[in-house]
């Protein structure tokens, strides 16, 4: 074997026992872009359904909506990520939320092998000191961009800090 073919095996993403076989295994093959659109579709997906129109604004996971028949937009930031099981509980880990950036509200999808959650919340709401700086170039105490986890096990839960909108 190569050291290329090497690096590669040895670095390719590796699938949890607990995706094996489970309808989205696939997510471990996707690109970061692939991921994202996956999270903005979602979301588009759920606002149809709940009565708004959407359309992209961005390729960065940006949806605006409005209440069909109205003529305000609303700017949402939609975000993907999948599910980690530990032993005595779960987590989520989504990255690069913009606080400074113009949006109402965001959107957190959570892809589990079998299933999707939405959580939510306005910008009214988002208060950036309750998270960390998520990955910047530069500055670690900038809050331009946010990281958000949400995580459930003996010693913490804060999934209730945000609004479950969607299971499916």
């Amino acid at each position: 074997m190569s050291i290329v073919a090497g690096f590669i095996k040895e670095n390719l993403s590796k699938v949890p026992e607990y995706f094996v076989g489970s309808i989205h295994e696939n997510w471990f093959n996707l690109k970061p872009q692939g991921k994202g659109k996956v999270g903005s579709e979602v979301v588009k997906h759920y606002l149809e359904q709940e009565g708004y129109e959407v359309r992209d604004i961005s390729d960065n996971g940006d949806l605006e909506y409005r209440k069909i028949g109205t003529k305000q937009w609303h700017k949402c930031e939609a975000k993907a990520s999948k599910v980690e099981f530990t032993t005595n509980g779960e987590w989520f880990w989504w990255n690069q939320i913009r606080p400074k950036q113009n949006w109402d509200s965001v959107a957190l999808v959570g892809v589990y092998p079998d299933s999707v959650k939405i959580w939510w919340k306005e910008k009214s709401d988002f208060n950036e000191d309750d998270y960390r700086a998520g990955h910047v170039t530069g500055n670690k105490d900038d809050k331009s961009l946010v990281e958000v986890k949400l995580i459930k096990n003996s010693k913490r839960d804060n999934f209730h800090t945000w609004d479950l909108v969607y299971e499916g």
